[in-house]
């Protein structure tokens, strides 16, 4: 099974979503993976399911921010909320494989 955020922090700018995903983030959960040439936002927002080029890459490329297996992981983008769909397709797929 591949492992995916048991936490998206979903909603919108401006709603107390990041002091949210710090607070958590500082209780140990585990923060995204910043790959090269990535803005540093991509620790907290990870930004697969709003940005069509990242979530064509596939459930293996979202899942590789994601590597430390003892720590329960969290992606907080925001702009998640529109794409529910995607979210639940993935997490779907996620189940299966």
């Amino acid at each position: 099974m591949v492992r995916l955020p048991s936490i998206q922090i979903i909603g919108a700018q401006k709603a107390g979503t990041s002091a949210v995903a710090k607070w958590l983030f500082d209780s140990g959960y585990c923060r995204p993976l910043v790959f090269d040439d990535e803005p540093l936002y991509y620790s907290k927002e990870a930004h697969f399911f709003d940005i069509d080029w990242n979530y064509n890459l596939g459930l293996d490329y979202y899942a590789s921010r994601f590597r430390d297996d003892e720590l329960p992981a969290l992606d907080a983008t925001p702009d998640t909320l529109t794409f529910a769909q995607r979210v639940r397709d993935t997490y779907e797929l996620a189940e299966d494989s």
